[in-house]
């Protein structure tokens, strides 16, 4: 199913401010027993904005679209995140989704970096 521009843009927004903090709730206590499970949340919201399709063209968000408003949330990280660390790993992390890997697998990458 298609939706609008703005209806895509304003769930890019909602869950891209929930995708931040998810991951500023990880970086933040990277032994978190709960990490899985915020990583899952993280995967489906991903996957959700990955398969939203625009009307009239059905065409998926561009990659601009995407780091604009899911991954920045429409804002700039450091407004949500309020951390210039873990605004720099988020900003690695993105990195690491855009070229590919899938949330698990940066996630991991995030955490061996900060563990170190």
């Amino acid at each position: 199913m298609s939706i609008s521009y703005q209806d895509a843009s304003e769930k890019c927004i909602n869950l891209g401010i929930k995708f931040i903090l998810n991951f500023k709730k990880i970086c933040e206590d990277p032994e978190n027993k709960d990490i899985s499970k915020l990583v899952n949340e993280m995967n489906n919201w991903y996957n959700t904005i990955n398969s939203l399709k625009l009307k009239p063209s059905n065409k998926s968000l561009s990659i601009v679209n995407k780091v604009d408003l899911f991954f920045c949330a429409g804002t700039e990280p450091i407004n949500i995140i309020d951390d210039i660390k873990i605004t720099s790993d988020y900003d690695i992390f993105i990195e690491y989704l855009i070229s590919g890997m899938t949330v698990h697998e940066a996630i991991n990458k995030i955490l061996v970096k900060i563990k170190k």
